[in-house]
């Protein structure tokens, strides 16, 4: 079974053994690309793009999270009334220092990997 040329109105027409083995191979797939993925962050910095013959690969900036506990951040990097964190002042904070103001806490998310088919 070659799941890449599958149409939905095949699927409709499955049996749910098929369909449940059809799943189980794209958990196996899934896999493999998670796979891949981790081995393209790891060979290629972020912006970069390679076109191949079949379509192309970008990985894109890793996001980032800040939270924060208010009775640790300065003054400066909370808005007032409600208190909540100024996140455009905290990121400014990070770009040009490269560390979090004290009380705040960063995560940083896997950089996305994209990948385009070619048409």
């Amino acid at each position: 079974m070659n799941l890449a040329q599958v149409t939905p109105i095949e699927i409709q027409n499955w049996t749910k053994e098929q369909t449940c083995a059809a799943l189980v191979e794209a958990k196996k797939i899934e896999r493999i690309i998670d796979l891949l993925k981790s081995e393209v962050r790891a060979r290629l910095t972020t912006g970069e793009v390679v076109k191949v013959s079949n379509g192309e690969v970008t990985i894109r900036t890793p996001g980032v999270t800040f939270s924060h506990r208010e009775t640790l951040v300065s003054q400066d990097y909370l808005l007032p009334a409600i208190r909540p964190l100024n996140k455009k002042k905290v990121r400014a904070h990070y770009d040009d220092t490269g560390d979090v103001p004290t009380g705040v806490s960063l995560k940083l998310s896997k950089p996305s990997v994209v990948v385009t088919l070619a048409k």
